[in-house]
């Protein structure tokens, strides 16, 4: 091979190499690069054919000096697309410039200037954050950095925060973020303009509430488009975060209004009433309770298109929700539940309530429930809070509406047998029912006792369950034949301590106190549709066994006095809309829990040794133990009626219902041979 050939073959070789490596240098790197500078150039010609922002300056709120603080910085290079420039706070007064603004100032630490600032606020390791989004918003706003620096100046003023600092970045090609430095804490949002959204966080370890931020934040941010017909839609939640060695403060910001709904996002939340009164700080809230309404069945129950939703509105409007002192008192939802488990056992239990008190109560509801039973003539009313009724008649009118009650008024307060007093309960009682012997005329029937629950903690309430001279009043209120009704709170769990180790010590104080003070029988129920979060207890307080006794009745004699006592209704349907006489079966035995939790306090009850609410030995009891009550029922409830001459038996361990006579069923005989009907009929009844 020649030499020649080599060379020739070589330097093919290399020029192939060169053309082939010039090539992809220009397809893969010359021309994107070319692309990337006209784009790049693009881009500067967008930038400086913008108009430049002249942003405000957060100023210094009361003419006070602006806190000393080390300023630090570090950004990506997004110099070359900046569209503004970071602001710092200034005093209202001779502001200075904004180039000296911008300065980064590192402060000198001295006794001087902590001394000046002893009396500013402590921060201490807390806070509360705030999240809102609103949708719906005009595009034009929402991509103004501008306008949206304005709005967040104007928010955190009537917040009465301080901002620091804040700067915003103008997204490419639409969008805004902007971040604020509080000397609380720290505010941003960031905006979509083209879904018409924009998303707010504030965070603030001052003591001052951030519930006013809604309202604010809806003002200054829901700006509506004029061009969409939707208007804007606000999703908030607030939240209690840190760490705090205050007791009596973790308890307050612990509430049920801060666990729901101000700590829940849900698509539809309204202010309905918030203020205080000279007692206690009230917060009505319009809610659509997650998993059980929605928003749009309630927008399309709004549009009268004959669907429907819109045929039955009532069904889908938000539930409204009643807090006092941040403790949930009533809803919507629950309110029949509630008020009528609290009010109608007890009243029925007694066989003619003519006089009847009640202790709070003051949204009406609980007056309502009495005025339905027409056995009633005089009813006193003692509500501390005459503001809280006030309220309550134009926020929640539905409590104490009697419009449709024949022989009431519209208004339940207006009702000719109400007598209301407007002072503390507790100086009532005792100033007419003290120790010495009160004229029969003035004693009750029935007292309810729709106060405070006795899991708070404040001192108002171990006042009223620590047996103290207001409980000691109540027996000598009540006639021998009275009845003591009392809403007592969450019911205990299976998993609940002895009440006296818990939050539910409250209510073995209340129910020792009324045994040590005369009453002989205290029977305790439970619901679990009041609209709480668990089960809610009440009392019934018997001031001798006697009255007692209709406690135990079968529910069809329970719906035969319903159908007595009640009060018909001018459109004719009921007046009751949950209680009924099965439901007041449920009624007549405690709970299994609270059972369980009875016998950690007191485990050498013979009911506790025994065996909780089954009495093995009840079939073999003597016949003589039955309570007999001459028949009520009528031929509305059976298909020939019952002759007036037999009797209905019933006793506390019962379920079935005994008629008397040769041949009626009687399943006490299957058990016990020696308890036959004819036995029954010889046997004097006994009451």
């Amino acid at each position: 091979m020649s030499h020649r050939f080599v060379i020739m073959s070589l330097l093919a070789c290399y020029l192939l190499a060169f053309a082939i490596g010039r090539t992809a240098r220009m397809v893969f790197i010359v021309e994107p690069q070319k692309r990337l500078i006209e784009e790049n150039q693009a881009l500067n010609e967008l930038i400086q054919n913008t108009p430049q922002l002249k942003l405000p300056n957060p100023i210094m709120k009361g003419g006070l000096e602006p806190p000393k603080t080390a300023y630090t910085s570090k950004n990506f290079d997004t110099a070359r697309t900046a569209t503004t420039i970071s602001r710092f706070i200034v005093t209202d007064v001779g502001a200075e410039s904004d180039e000296k603004a911008k300065e980064c100032r590192v402060p000198e630490i001295s006794n001087k200037g902590i001394a000046e600032n002893e009396d500013q606020e402590v921060h201490e390791p807390k806070g509360q954050h705030l999240l809102v989004d609103i949708a719906n918003v005009e595009s034009a706003f929402l991509g103004s950095e501008e306008r949206l620096s304005v709005a967040m100046l104007e928010l955190v003023k009537r917040c009465g925060l301080t901002l620091l600092s804040y700067h915003c970045h103008g997204m490419i090609p639409t969008g805004v973020s902007c971040a604020g430095v509080l000397l609380e804490s720290h505010v941003s949002f960031h905006t979509w303009p083209e879904e018409g959204v924009i998303t707010l966080d504030l965070y603030t370890c001052g003591e001052g509430s951030l519930l006013p931020f809604v309202s604010i934040a809806k003002e200054l941010f829901a700006i509506p488009s004029a061009t969409a017909d939707k208007v804007p839609e606000l999703v908030w939640s607030h939240k209690f975060r840190g760490f705090t060695d205050d007791l009596e403060s973790e308890i307050a910001v612990r509430t049920d209004f801060f666990r729901f709904p101000i700590g829940v996002m849900m698509d539809y939340k309204e202010e309905i009433y918030s203020g205080e009164t000279e007692f206690q700080k009230v917060d009505i809230y319009d809610v659509l309770r997650p998993h059980f309404q929605s928003l749009d069945e309630y927008q399309k129950s709004l549009l009268g298109d004959g669907s429907y939703a819109s045929q039955n509105p009532e069904l889908f409007e938000p539930d409204r929700i009643v807090f006092l002192d941040g403790i949930l008192q009533s809803r919507r939802s629950g309110d029949a539940a509630y008020h009528e488990s609290l009010v109608h056992p007890g009243m029925f239990a007694h066989p003619n309530p003519k006089r009847v008190a009640i202790v709070g109560g003051g949204e009406g509801a609980t007056l309502r429930e009495v005025l339905k039973h027409s056995t009633v003539e005089e009813l006193v009313m003692i509500e501390i809070d005459k503001k809280m009724v006030d309220i309550s008649k134009q926020y929640l009118p539905f409590w104490s509406d009697c419009s449709q009650l024949i022989g009431s008024a519209d208004y339940c307060f207006d009702d000719p047998r109400v007598d209301a007093y407007f002072e503390d309960a507790f100086k009532w009682f005792i100033d007419r029912f003290s120790s010495e012997p009160t004229i029969e005329a003035k004693k009750f029937d029935v007292i309810i006792i729709d106060a405070l629950d006795p899991q708070v903690q404040v001192d108002i309430v171990d006042a009223l369950y620590d047996g103290g001279p207001f409980l000691t009043s109540l027996p000598n209120s009540l006639r021998d034949d009275g009845i003591l009704i009392a809403q007592v709170g969450e019911a205990a769990r299976l998993e609940s301590p002895g009440e006296e180790h818990s939050w539910h010590r409250n209510r073995v104080k209340f129910i020792k106190t009324l045994i040590d003070n005369g009453f002989e029988s205290v029977r305790d129920y439970e619901e679990s549709h009041a609209g709480f979060y668990y089960p809610w207890q009440f009392v019934v307080a018997f001031k001798s066994f006697e009255s007692r006794k209709s406690w135990f009745h079968h529910e069809a004699l329970t719906s035969v006095d319903i159908h007595e006592r009640i009060l018909p209704t001018k459109t004719g349907e009921l007046s009751l809309r949950y209680f009924d006489g099965p439901t007041m079966m449920s009624y007549k035995f405690p709970s299994k829990a609270s059972e369980t939790v009875f016998c950690l306090r007191d485990s050498k009850s013979e009911m506790c040794s025994e065996g909780r609410n089954e009495d093995h030995h009840d079939w073999k009891s003597p016949v003589s133990a039955l309570v007999m009550d001459e028949n009520k029922i009528t031929n509305k409830i059976f298909p020939s009626t019952i002759p007036d001459s037999n009797q209905l038996s019933s006793r506390e361990r019962m379920i079935s219902k005994y008629f008397t006579g040769k041949n009626a069923y009687n399943p006490l005989a299957e058990r016990d041979p020696t308890l036959l009907p004819d036995t029954i009929l010889k046997t004097k009844p006994m009451h």
